[in-house]
């Protein structure tokens, strides 16, 4: 199949035998639906063309045949609308699209879907008071028959462990900025980006993990030349995001709070597109978190209440001899009872074995057991 001409990928989606492809088209985002046995494709008629219209996330589901896309659109930042939309492997629409803005004075930034049915689902994500796209706190909401069950806002300053990541100095400034906010009657105390994960349930309750992250940027000195003389102009250039910490949310069934874990993450690799890090497992007894740092697998176990951090040691290389300079883009994936998946690249340096190259980049792929 293929695409239109000069349609630049961002992400992509697949739905049984439908490839969903987002991206930039005469700068503005659209969607594709390509369709993986007849190679035919169509670009999808989303709310918000034409009006900066920007897709945040796409969320299959196998079982219902349906993929949730969430839309945020507005020309202006006091004119951003936030919408669901329901589309089918056919590529249209099988539900009308769902609109999250209920409060006034909240402003839905995200949405993750979890399916109970076809009909019933959890949507979650983060929110801000005042439209700006550094989020406030995090939402959950149930939809029973497509109808709103219910509605419920965390912001940020209300989670016991969101600042345990600082250290103490960190933590007291920013504790007595809140008190101050709190005293003067407003709602953005505490803002960050953050991405959601979809809710998840476990022991009876409904679990929310989000990644929080911030942008970061570097200086490039560059030279140009005007009449055979030098001119020298320092640019900003973006460098990537740089993940700092996690929190995750324990809410009983009708999304009220009953507790709350902060860990830190600052990943060594810093992605230039915003992406979920940690991979979940959930047993009867516990929660088990993991992610990869270069070399490193990190875990957070949460059972009865307490979490427990722990290193589970370094990724091995192939070669005797083999030591490892650098460390790249580093992803850890679910396979199988207790046996992980870890992909990256590494750049090594071997000056024992004759048989390889004394420096060689390598992409890697580990199977890991983890008890």
């Amino acid at each position: 199949g293929t695409l239109p001409p000069k349609f630049y990928v961002s992400s992509l989606s697949l739905l049984k035998s439908t490839l969903f492809v987002s991206g930039y088209m005469k700068k503005e985002q659209a969607l594709v639906a390509l369709n993986c046995i007849t190679g035919k494709s169509s670009i999808m008629a989303l709310p918000g063309a034409g009006l900066r219209m920007s897709i945040q996330q796409m969320e299959p589901s196998e079982k219902e045949g349906i993929l949730a896309v969430s839309i945020l659109y507005g020309k202006k930042k006091l004119e951003k609308t936030f919408q669901v939309c329901f589309i089918g492997e056919d590529g249209k629409k099988v539900k009308e699209p769902l609109k999250l803005d209920k409060d006034p004075s909240k402003y839905i930034l995200s949405a993750s879907i979890t399916w109970l049915s076809a009909s019933n689902y959890i949507i979650s994500g983060s929110y801000s008071v005042d439209k700006n796209y550094r989020s406030n706190g995090i939402y959950i909401a149930e939809f029973d028959n497509d109808q709103l069950k219910f509605i419920k806002y965390h912001n940020f300053a209300d989670l016991k462990n969101f600042l345990d990541f600082l250290n103490k100095r960190q933590k007291e400034k920013l504790e007595k900025k809140v008190a101050r906010k709190k005293s003067q009657g407003k709602e953005d105390l505490l803002d960050a980006f953050v991405i959601t994960h979809p809710v998840f349930e476990h022991s009876g309750e409904f679990v929310l993990i989000g990644e929080i992250f911030f942008p970061t940027y570097r200086t490039e000195t560059r030279v140009t030349y005007a009449s055979g003389k030098a001119q020298t102009t320092y640019v900003t250039v973006f460098d990537g995001y740089q993940y700092s910490h996690a929190t995750i949310i324990g809410m009983d069934m009708e999304g009220n709070k009953k507790w709350d874990h902060c860990f830190d993450m600052w990943l060594i690799y810093k992605p230039y597109s915003v992406i979920r890090n940690i991979r979940e497992v959930h047993t009867g007894n516990d929660i088990r978190l993991f992610f990869s740092t270069g070399r490193i697998l990190q875990s957070c176990v949460i059972s009865t209440g307490k979490l427990t951090e722990k290193e589970l040691g370094k990724i091995e290389t192939e070669k005797e001899g083999d030591n490892v300079k650098w460390t790249g883009f580093t992803q850890s994936y679910y396979w199988y009872e207790n046996y992980f998946i870890c992909y990256g690249t590494q750049m090594i340096k071997n000056t024992e074995d004759k048989k390889v190259d004394r420096k060689r980049t390598v992409f890697f792929v580990s199977k890991i057991k983890v008890d």
